[in-house]
């Protein structure tokens, strides 16, 4: 089908191929709630109205497209098993479920999103601990974001909510990406009436610095508008750039100050394995995928 945009991309992958003498391949669902297509235009089905196909693999891997039919949890199988049938020699599972929950990450000034992350960019390492853990999350450079709080990372949100029925939106960003995440979070506020239910579940800066402009250096200490639970990690030891305390935050930490942090600036406390880990467990504290 042309054009398909709501298909999962799924690559399975075998210790031999062709399946040695005896064995078989058989990819099974749990439940009649997911599809499986051969290739991205649907033009052959794998499983339909059956719930187990054997697979053949002329490589290592093979990738197939999954249709979400129904809502819920649903089990993909892929199974090494005796010819014609029998008990599993071998299985790996993949579990497929609807989000609840988009995640939006903001970066750095010339912070940009890449797969795997920079080391030294920590928002984008955390988000892709999230994914790892199954999260819906988007990474973006903060400059997605207006200072209206318009642009992609707008769009991407409100699409969520309106097309997909997601009712929780997370947002955390480090420096001007903090700034954008209030600028974010404001926009979506005044234009909820618009967008659809949604809830700004939780919030996060990391040394936050105001986004008005690419040398705005000013702290951000707004709280995001309509968040439920903000969490702020700063410091105040650097010359030039640096956060401030958050008022209304639930988490408000001057890092700088602690023990564990006397000697952060602003380039080096989005890396603090502190930081990263109390904006991570703030966030699966409270949103679930």
């Amino acid at each position: 089908m042309a054009n398909e945009n709501d298909l999962i991309e799924l690559t399975l992958q075998v210790s031999a191929a062709p399946a040695p003498p005896g064995v078989e391949y058989a990819l099974t669902r749990s439940d009649g709630g997911l599809k499986v297509w051969a290739d991205a235009g649907k033009s052959s089905a794998l499983l339909d109205v059956n719930d187990d196909v054997v697979m053949t693999f002329s490589g290592s891997s093979r990738t197939v497209w999954v249709e979400r039919l129904a809502a819920g949890d649903s089990l993909l199988t892929l199974r090494a098993r005796p010819s014609g049938g029998g008990g599993d020699l071998a299985n790996t599972q993949a579990r497929l479920f609807a989000f609840s929950s988009v995640v939006i990450a903001l970066g750095g000034e010339n912070q940009g999103p890449s797969d795997p992350p920079d080391s030294n960019h920590g928002i984008f390492n955390i988000a892709s601990t999230l994914y790892g853990m199954g999260y819906d999350v988007h990474m973006y450079d903060e400059d997605n974001v207006s200072s209206s709080g318009a642009g992609s990372v707008y769009d991407e949100v409100v699409r969520a909510v309106k097309q997909r029925g997601i009712g929780i939106v997370t947002v955390f960003g480090y420096s001007h990406g903090g700034g954008s995440t209030h600028d974010l979070a404001n926009r979506l506020d005044t234009n909820r009436a618009s967008i659809g239910s949604f809830a700004l579940v939780y919030t996060a800066y990391i040394d936050g610095i105001r986004n008005s402009s690419d040398i705005d250096i000013s702290s951000e200490t707004r709280l995001p508008p309509s968040t439920a639970y903000h969490v702020n990690y700063y410091q105040r030891n650097d010359f030039l750039l640096k956060g401030n305390s958050v008022p209304g935050a639930n988490v408000d930490v001057n890092a700088g100050a602690q023990p564990w942090g006397g000697g952060l600036v602003h380039t080096s406390v989005d890396d603090a394995p502190e930081v990263r880990s109390g904006v991570l467990s703030g966030l699966l504290a409270h949103v679930a995928p």
